[in-house]
């Protein structure tokens, strides 16, 4: 079992089982075995925070938290840290079910995290690259003739 504490300091129990996945297919309609649909939630905030109320539903009850209570104690390191807390139970989980397919999950989260790494790298590059204001102001000239275009056309001025 893995533990990450919330924004206000509760600490939360991360233990991945047949019922617990069950239980988050059941709330939130997402197969966490499905790897795609794991390492999609990953990259989604909201779509992780519900998977997870649903892994900590037991816990969140015996706390009186509804799903809009543990999301409000969820911020961005909060999720940071119950990433890492899910990744290594799926990690358990898999390795639970024998070296192939503790292997293959494992090979899985590498490229996904290469992917998300050169993702960002690429977002930088184009954020920081002199030239994207003056594509963009070419981009805005072109879209403006194009409105002239259609409203002439339309009002046949």
């Amino acid at each position: 079992m893995q533990t990450f504490s919330d924004r206000t300091g509760r600490l939360w129990t991360v233990d991945i089982n047949v019922t617990a996945l069950k239980r988050v297919r059941g709330l939130t309609d997402t197969d966490l075995l499905d790897t795609e649909k794991f390492f999609a939630l990953l990259t989604d905030p909201v779509g992780f925070c519900d998977a997870l109320y649903a892994l900590c539903k037991p816990q969140a009850d015996k706390e009186g938290l509804d799903d809009e209570a543990f999301g409000q104690a969820m911020d961005g390191p909060t999720i940071a840290a119950a990433k890492q807390a899910v990744v290594a139970e799926m990690q358990d989980f898999f390795q639970s079910s024998g070296p192939q397919a503790a292997e293959s999950f494992k090979i899985a989260l590498q490229k996904h995290n290469q992917m998300m790494d050169r993702y960002l790298e690429w977002g930088r590059k184009k954020i920081e690259d002199p030239k994207l204001l003056t594509q963009f102001e070419a981009m805005l000239e072109k879209l403006d003739a194009e409105v002239d275009a259609k409203i002439r056309n339309a009002f046949g001025s």
